[in-house]
C-alpha cells in the first residue's frame, strides 16, 4: 500500500481485487482508495517486465560495443607498455655501453657523465610514462571486468523479453515489491536494480 506500507490482500479465491486491509481499522490514510483488479495489475506488471527486459537487451548491445572499444584501447595500451619497457631496457643498456666506451678510452670522463645523465633522464621520463600506462591498464582491466559482469547480469534478464504469461516464479525472480497509490499510480521495485 502506498499509504500505510502494508501488504495488499486479495482475500478469497473468487475475489478479483487487491486491496489494503488497513482501511478497515484506520481511516484518513487513503488506504480505502487502494483497490486494483487482479487482471489489470497482472497486465500492467507483465507489460513493465517485457519493457524492462527489452531495454536491458538494448543496453546489452550498447555494453558490448563499449566492451569492444575498451578491449581495443586495452590492446593499444599493452603495446605501448611493451614499447616503453623495451626503451627503458635500451636506455639501461646504453648507459652500460657508454661506461664500457669510457673504460676503453673512447669517451672522456665529461662526455661519459653527460651521456649517462642524458640516458638517466630519458630512462626516468620513460619510467614515469610506464607508471601512467600501468595505472591505465589496471583501470581498463577493471572496466572490462565490470562490463562483462553487467552483460552477464543483463543476459539473465533479457531472456524474459518475450514472456507472455505472468507466473509467481517470474514475479519473485524479478520484482521486489509493487506499491499502489490512491491515485492509481504503481511503482515497481525490481530485484535487478
Amino acid at each position: 500500500c502506498g499509504c500505510c506500507g502494508n501488504r495488499l490482500v486479495k482475500g478469497k479465491a473468487q475475489n478479483k481485487n487487491w486491496y489494503c486491509t488497513t482501511a478497515r481499522y484506520k481511516t484518513g490514510l487513503g488506504c480505502e482508495e487502494i483497490k486494483i483488479p487482479e487482471e489489470k495489475l497482472a497486465e500492467i506488471v507483465l507489460h513493465a517486465i517485457v519493457t524492462q527486459c527489452r531495454l536491458m537487451g538494448e543496453k546489452i548491445g550498447q555494453l558490448k560495443k563499449e566492451e569492444n572499444t575498451i578491449q581495443s584501447e586495452f590492446l593499444n595500451l599493452e603495446k605501448e607498455y611493451r614499447r616503453l619497457r623495451m626503451q627503458i631496457e635500451q636506455a639501461a643498456a646504453s648507459k652500460i655501453q657508454y661506461y664500457e666506451e669510457y673504460v676503453k678510452g673512447t669517451f672522456s670522463k665529461e662526455e661519459f657523465i653527460l651521456k649517462k645523465q642524458k640516458e638517466t633522464q630519458k630512462e626516468s621520463e620513460l619510467k614515469e610514462r610506464l607508471d601512467v600506462v600501468e595505472l591505465q591498464l589496471s583501470e581498463m582491466k577493471n572496466l572490462m571486468e565490470n562490463r562483462t559482469e553487467q552483460i552477464s547480469d543483463g543476459k539473465a534478464l533479457a531472456k524474459y523479453q518475450d514472456v507472455t504469461k505472468l507466473t509467481p516464479e517470474l514475479m519473485r525472480e524479478l520484482i521486489r515489491q509493487i506499491i499502489i497509490y490512491p491515485d492509481g499510480r504503481l511503482r515497481i521495485e525490481w530485484n535487478f536494480c
